[in-house]
């Protein structure tokens, strides 16, 4: 059978999320700390330049920019990341999804679920908005 099937699956970069910690509820205006750890099971980094957002996406949709992770340092390997989003303080209360979005930088193709960068867990993609899914989140007023 040779190598080919494993070659042709890690050819390029192969993101697994391994988990994800984050609180089950916060409040609008507060500082959410979110950690997760990933496996790149290919051969390669996302080589070119990605933005990353942490997504709420619920009875609005709010994408807070994290601008100090650089997904093109994700060599082969496990990696842990940990990050910080202040939640926007007219969030509504309710359930809310979390997630990860890593669009195409162009203007163009931002918005085209399509060129975002998908993790290789099946269960967690949105397919319509490309986003990566972490799990839940209730906003409280109080």
């Amino acid at each position: 059978a040779g190598c080919f099937e494993e070659i042709q699956q890690r050819l390029g970069y192969r993101l697994v999320l391994q988990e994800a910690t984050f609180p089950s509820a916060a409040r609008p205006g507060e500082a959410l700390l979110l950690s997760w750890k990933l496996v790149n099971e290919g051969f390669a980094s996302p080589l070119n330049p990605r933005l990353l957002f942490v997504v709420v996406d619920g009875p609005t949709t709010a994408s807070l920019p994290v601008s100090e992770v650089d997904p093109r340092t994700w060599l082969p390997g496990e990696h842990s990341v940990n990050v910080q989003v202040t939640l926007p303080a007219d969030l509504p209360a309710g359930e809310y999804r979390l997630a990860l979005w890593l669009p195409d930088p162009a203007e163009s193709l931002r918005n085209d679920p399509r060129y975002s960068i998908r993790f290789a867990n099946a269960e967690i993609w949105d397919e319509a908005k490309g986003l990566n899914i972490l799990g839940t989140l209730q906003i409280n007023l109080q």
